[in-house]
């Protein structure tokens, strides 16, 4: 939930921005915890004046009441499709005055449509958990059009840690659009 705020949206043919700034939900102005940077704020910019190509790089501040100490994000996301490929990429980063350690993740992934009925997504993604601590994880989705709103996802997953252990899944996730 958000409370009081403004919010900002610019847009062209190929460049997009919005800036917004607000306090949150229960957080007064300037509290008497000696904190005067209550207020919390997001700005995104997305270009896609490349056919077939986005990118877009955020960043957000907000205040942890809790801790007393602000939290910034940071997040570039890039895709690209080229025929029946779909590739894209994401690095997050986030910043919390109250914890010495950045926190930073990102993810790489190629879709690619085999034909009008099958597909396959492939995902690496790594995390960190901790200081010297991270986790990594491999998925591979192909996927199954059943009709025209009912897909068929099976969808396994492998994935370790910094201590070595490791973990497999399976799921078969079915999807409904409308």
């Amino acid at each position: 939930k958000r409370g009081e705020g403004l919010r900002l949206n610019y847009a062209t043919d190929s460049i997009s921005a919005g800036f917004a700034a607000y306090n949150g939900v229960g957080i007064a102005e300037e509290t008497s915890g000696g904190a005067t940077d209550d207020l919390d704020y997001e700005f995104a910019i997305t270009f896609t004046g490349i056919e077939n190509l986005s990118v877009t790089a955020g960043t957000q501040g907000i205040r942890n009441s809790l801790a007393n100490t602000d939290v910034d994000v940071t997040n570039l996301h890039a895709s690209y499709s080229v025929n029946k490929l779909l590739l894209g990429a994401e690095y997050v980063n986030l910043d919390d005055e109250s914890n010495t350690d950045d926190m930073s993740a990102y993810m790489i992934l190629a879709d690619y449509d085999i034909n009008d009925k099958m597909g396959i997504a492939v995902r690496y993604s790594e995390w960190e958990t901790g200081a010297n601590a991270e986790s990594d994880q491999i998925t591979i989705a192909p996927n199954y059009s059943i009709t025209s709103s009912l897909g068929a996802i099976l969808e396994y997953s492998s994935s370790e840690d910094n201590a070595g252990n490791e973990a497999d899944t399976l799921a078969l996730e079915l999807t409904f659009t409308f």
